[in-house]
């Protein structure tokens, strides 16, 4: 160990030597202030005393300047007059420079060709997190250095091998060597000067008489010189006029070429002016033609729904002129309505016997069951586009699921019904009956089932063994419908124009109501109160418990026509979910809606032929009907817009049923043919074949560039219509692919290299991104980039042509969030203790507006706009007590809490909406009870939806305009409504999901396996 009292002399330098005043310094000492480890103070001292005792003038500011000089202009004066500069450079120094960085930088500008000699402190300039930055400014590479140890800096004394080989490289530019010569140079001139001296006073007198006679023949000169300047002046003068003449001949020639040229700018100006006005009265033009042409698509599908083709190409049309808002929306309309068949199956028997009679949805929606004229029961795997048929003797004009979806029951024309397993497709059983079985239920808790025969017979079996439990007395009638109450509590009938309700619990018969003048169809409400029934020529609905009949609906042929004769059958009824509305099917060629808190007609839904099946869907926001003018349509409530219109080509279309959790519905036709159609979000608009998996997509605002990462690494760049557009090699283990708000540029962030960035052409041009090398824990928005590098700094990219943006130093990162809006940036540090804060700064200033401290490892999300955050915590009364979890939402300017939301379990994720509104949370997947996606009130802290799913919640997807909330669950992608919860389409797939994206407008989604 060096001790500094061993070696160290005081020898105290001149403040200012005359060598200094008169030749500069030879040498200028940079160092930082301070104490160990950054400062080097003691050091330097050390090294100007020994350079100095070297006969070297050294600036050492601690010596040189006096007290209450200005520092700055002490310094840019010494560094001025310095011949060499020493720069003492420890880590300390290079990761903060300040003064030394700004001295190294005025001296090269001052003096390019002067040394700048740096002492590398410990290796200093070798430590790749420093050396590219110092560099920058030292300028070290490709020169030599000297090197220093650590505990010589500690310890204040300067290395004697250091001095030495300083001394050698500066000694030929000592100020005092030169101010030596300077005083040995006066003296002997002083001397010659006084030898000089005597001489010159003997030459004096000699040369006094020869300066006498110089003088008269000088004045005799003189006289000639002044007269030949006078005549000099005065041709001066008529030179100088003739030049003004010359200069103003000039000056008006200008004046007249920028008259000329200010002349033609003007004509110019006039000529684009024209081009602008011309331009501006096309484009007005091509606006007005466009919003037309969207105008008579609306009024098209408003006036002449058939026509929906026609409505298609006006919008069509519209967009292809000129890109609106109005002609985009009314292409959205009528391509909404547009047929998006899911999946068809077709029969293969002669048209006519294949005709569909019965269809109905599984409880979980993932099956489909069909009953056909030719004797075939098809069940039909919606998911994975696979079915089996069931066989009986006779057409299958009856089919029902049980309650857990494991059974299935089909009742037949061939005078039996069946029980059959759903997974292996045995018959279990087979019921005989007197004659045909028109209708089958499950009940809803107990193991029976129902059914109604053309025999007059409404029977109950065992699904145990398949015996009869009970049989109703025989009726003239025959049983056309049977359905159990929801409750369990009744069972309903109806044939022959009267409707029964019988009691489970003694089999007796509670309600008889006979109107109309045929029994076709019936449904309980949803509270099991009321009955509704379909009469032949009126619909009823009935109070269960009172016997009182509450409304009746009549469909006429005519409007305002009371004639009995002209009322028109009505052939199905249905509640919707929530009670309040009844929807009736009649032959009249019209669907009805109900309010049944008034009994008057909501809305009337026209067809081109009879209406054979109405049903409402799980929300009662929409209604499907089915005709016999072969089409099945989907209804908007209670607006009564058409949404959709599924044709068929071959055949009328008697049956339809949608799914419980309302994401598909079916149509059967009299050709045999099934269609399932997706309502929203889960229809297929193209499927793009790539050779290998894909690990990552990304969708544009727009929908229309799909740019996806395959596990070979490859990049390839797609239209939405399936067009290839580009590729690129070599990106792996891709996990996000993100494109620019501004749609130029597409980001790729993976394993190797971290982060790719390319222009969106032909080619895929990659665009350098300075410093992302090493760079870990991204946030990648589609404005900016940020990382944390590999010294745990901050580092931010604007992707628009990848620039990298100035970032503050400081803290270690450890996680980065970019909001919604991708103006705000959340950057999370934090100790091995837990112990951190969370930093909001704008973008791209990176000014911070927040800071929120923390002592535990949150989870967060920063609400859009930046003026929120969402923590995550847990806290326990007591030692031995239980954790309890929370949600804290935090005011980001002043750190205060705003609401805290108490939760049940631990959270893996939070994300709020982008309007802000709410806050969505995620339990950890690790708890096999906790699979649901929960909705929060971000303002009151209200729990406003639970999202259930049967598996793990892997991703969470967002768009920004339109309210979508898109989950990923194993095979299954649900699309949900932001606010309520509701579940309004599914995408799933038998194959494995690696990842999925929605458009900004939520309309499309990219999805990749």
């Amino acid at each position: 160990m060096i001790k500094p009292t061993a070696q160290r002399r005081d020898t105290t330098a001149p403040r200012r030597n005359f060598a200094a005043r008169l030749f500069g310094y030879d040498i200028f000492i940079s160092f930082a202030m301070g104490l160990p480890p950054r400062g080097t103070q003691s050091y330097a001292s050390d090294l100007a005393r020994r350079l100095r005792e070297r006969d070297f003038t050294v600036f050492f500011s601690e010596e040189e300047a006096s007290p209450g000089e200005h520092l700055d202009s002490t310094l840019r004066t010494a560094l001025q007059r310095s011949k060499a500069l020493v720069v003492i450079a420890n880590r300390g120094t290079l990761s903060d420079p300040r003064w030394v960085q700004k001295e190294v930088e005025d001296f090269r500008v001052r003096h390019p060709g002067r040394p700048v000699i740096p002492i590398n402190i410990a290796g200093a300039l070798q430590d790749p997190n420093l050396g590219d930055d110092a560099h920058a400014w030292i300028g070290f590479r490709d020169k030599i250095w000297l090197d220093e140890t650590e505990q010589a800096v500690n310890a204040g004394i300067a290395n004697d091998a250091l001095v030495a080989r300083l001394v050698t490289a500066l000694v030929a530019i000592r100020s005092n060597v030169a101010w030596r010569w300077v005083v040995r140079s006066v003296a002997a001139s002083l001397v010659l000067l006084v030898v000089g001296l005597a001489y010159a006073t003997w030459q004096a007198g000699l040369n006094a008489a020869e300066a006498e006679r110089q003088r008269l023949v000088a004045l005799g000169n003189l006289d000639r010189a002044l007269a030949g300047e006078k005549l000099a002046s005065r041709n001066q003068q008529k030179a100088n006029a003739e030049a003004l003449l010359a200069r103003k001949a000039e000056r008006d020639a200008v004046a007249e070429k920028q008259r000329a040229e200010d002349e033609a700018d003007k004509a110019r100006a006039a000529e684009q002016e024209a081009r602008e006005e011309r331009a501006i009265a096309v484009t007005q033009s091509r606006f007005a033609l466009a919003r037309k042409l969207a105008a008579q698509s609306g009024l098209v599908l408003a006036q002449n729904p058939d026509r929906l083709p026609l409505a298609v190409l006006l919008a069509l049309e519209s967009v292809r002129r000129q890109s609106t808002f109005e002609g985009t929306q009314a292409l959205r309309t009528a391509a909404a309505l547009l047929p998006r068949t899911e999946w068809s199956s077709g029969n293969d028997s002669a048209p006519g016997w294949g005709r569909v009679r019965a269809l109905t949805f599984s409880p979980d929606g993932a099956m489909l069951l069909a009953g056909h004229e030719d004797g075939a029961a098809e069940l039909i795997d919606v998911r994975r586009h696979k079915s089996k048929l069931l066989a009986h003797a006779g057409a299958v004009i009856a089919v029902a699921f049980s309650q857990d979806g494991k059974l299935l029951a089909t009742g037949s024309n061939d005078h039996t019904a069946s029980l059959w397993d759903r997974d292996t497709g045995h018959e279990r059983y087979r019921l005989d009956h007197g004659d045909a079985v028109y209708s089958v239920a499950f009940h809803p808790k107990r193991p029976w089932l129902a059914t109604g025969s053309k025999d007059g017979h409404t029977r109950l079996w065992k699904q145990a063994d398949g015996s009869l439990l009970w049989q109703s007395e025989r009726s003239d009638a025959e049983v056309r419908a049977v359905a159990f109450s929801p409750d369990g509590r009744y069972l309903g009938t109806i044939g022959g124009g009267c409707a029964k309700v019988i009691e489970l619990a003694d089999l007796s018969v509670k309600r008889r109501w006979c109107f109309g003048d045929a029994g076709l169809g019936l449904a309980f409400s949803p509270d099991s109160k009321r009955l509704a029934s379909a009469n032949g020529s009126v619909a009823g609905v009935l109070d269960i418990e009172s016997g009182d009949g509450l409304f009746e609906f009549t469909h006429l042929a005519r409007q305002e026509d009371g004639n009995p004769h002209h009322f028109k059958w009505i052939q199905q009824v249905a509640f919707s979910g929530d009670g309040r509305y009844l929807a009736t099917a009649g032959r009249e060629n019209t669907a009805r809606v109900w309010d049944l808190g008034n009994g008057q007609e909501v809305v009337r839904l026209a067809h081109k032929a009879s209406v054979e099946a109405v049903g409402f869907s799980p929300d009662g926001h929409q209604l499907i009907t089915a005709s016999m003018d072969g089409t099945s349509r989907l209804w908007d409530l209670p607006a009564g817009r058409e949404r959709m219109r599924a044709g068929s080509a071959d055949g009328m279309v008697e049956v339809a049923a949608i799914s419980p959790r309302g994401g598909l519905f079916a149509s059967g036709d009299s050709a045999g043919l099934i269609s399932i159609w997706g309502l929203t979000g889960g229809s297929l608009a193209t499927q793009i074949q790539i050779d290998n998996p894909v690990l990552a997509v990304g969708l544009d605002a727009d929908g229309k560039r799909i740019g996806a990462v395959d596990d070979k690494g490859n990049l390839q760049l797609w239209s939405s219509s399936g067009d290839l557009l580009g590729s690129r090699p070599s990106m792996f283990g891709a996990s996000r692919v993100v494109f620019s708000r501004d749609g130029e540029y597409l980001a790729v962030q993976a394993r190797n290299p971290p982060l790719s960035l390319f222009r969106l052409n032909r080619d895929l041009t990659p665009v350098e991104l300075p410093g992302v090398r090493g760079a870990t824990d991204f946030a990648l928005g589609d404005r900016y980039a940020a990382a944390r590098d590999s010294a745990g700094k901050l580092t931010v990219w604007d992707i628009a042509g990848g620039k990298k943006l100035p970032a503050p130093g400081g803290e270690s990162l450890s996680k980065l969030v970019i909001d919604e809006t991708g103006q705000f940036l959340a950057s999370l540090s934090q100790d091995h203790f837990g112990k951190g804060a969370i930093m909001v700064r704008t973008l791209p200033a990176l000014k911070q507006i927040g800071r929120v401290a923390f002592d535990s490892r949150p989870e967060f999300a920063l609400a859009p706009g930046g003026t929120r955050l969402a923590i995550s915590g847990r806290s326990r009364a007591t030692a031995s007590s239980a954790w309890r979890f929370h949600v804290d939402i935090v005011d980001v300017a002043t750190a205060r809490r705003l609401l805290r939301i108490h939760e049940d379990r631990s959270l893996t994720m939070l994300r709020f909406s982008p309007d802000g509104q709410t806050l969505w949370t995620i339990g950890d997947p690790s708890n096999d009870q906790d699979k649901e996606l929960r909705v929060w009130d971000a303002a009151h802290g209200r729990l406003l939806a639970r999202l259930p799913h049967e598996q793990d919640i892997y991703k969470l997807r967002r768009s920004s305009q339109a309210g979508i909330l898109a989950t990923q669950s194993n095979g299954v992608i649900g699309i949900w409504n932001f606010v309520t919860g509701k579940l309004l389409g599914q995408y799933s797939d038998s194959e494995e999901l690696t990842d999925f994206q929605l458009s900004r407008d939520g309309f499309t989604g990219a999805v990749a396996r």
